[in-house]
């Protein structure tokens, strides 16, 4: 299918169903780039590909080139930090782009963060991992997600068809998913991924 746009950009932050919009891009034929870009890649070696990207993203910004110089074969970017927060930086670099910004209600957000961090500090104890997302705090994330959710909304509030706002958790998918990407809905199963009983 012959799209008429440049990159997508998953603006959501982690635990917002990011995984299963990286496995649904890629059903779609995209090539997409998650943090952990390989799930059967042992812990520390995705971390430390995740800061790869990290790095070189953090890079060029500083030296003021284009944030995704190294990584332009990708056509999708998801749960990549310095991406949601520089989707601005991007917009500007990479036109007529799409922008996702995944979400979902904050208490079940807070609780699956906390689940993610006691789940990275058993790693860390266990020699498993190496990443830097081991603090809780919980105000801190109420209070710079609802000022990242205000910016985002005012940023696109005028460019509809640039951003699309999408719940997986709460059962929204392909229905939502494809129009916005100019494809047919798909008639299969949406994945879900790293659901938590």
């Amino acid at each position: 299918m012959q799209r008429d746009y440049n990159k997508i950009f998953c603006i959501g932050l982690n635990k917002t169903g990011t995984t299963s919009l990286h496995y649904a891009l890629l059903l779609l034929g995209f090539k997409s780039l998650h943090h952990a870009p390989n799930r059967d890649a042992p812990m520390p070696e995705h971390i430390d590909q995740a800061k790869k990207i990290v790095a070189s993203i953090n890079d060029a910004k500083i030296k003021n080139e284009p944030l995704l110089k190294g990584y332009e074969e990708f056509d999708a970017f998801i749960d990549i930090g310095p991406v949601a927060k520089n989707f601005e930086i991007l917009d500007d670099q990479y036109p007529n782009s799409k922008f996702i910004y995944t979400w979902r209600d904050m208490g079940s957000w807070i609780d699956s963060r906390i689940r993610h961090v006691e789940r990275n500090r058993q790693n860390q104890d266990k020699g498993l991992y190496n990443g830097n997302f081991l603090d809780i705090d919980v105000e801190k994330w109420k209070w710079g997600r609802m000022l990242f959710e205000k910016h985002v909304r005012r940023y696109f509030k005028d460019r509809p068809d640039d951003l699309l706002e999408f719940n997986i958790i709460s059962g929204e998918g392909w229905e939502k998913l494809c129009p916005f990407l100019g494809f047919p809905v798909k008639d299969e199963p949406f994945p879900w991924e790293n659901k938590v009983p």
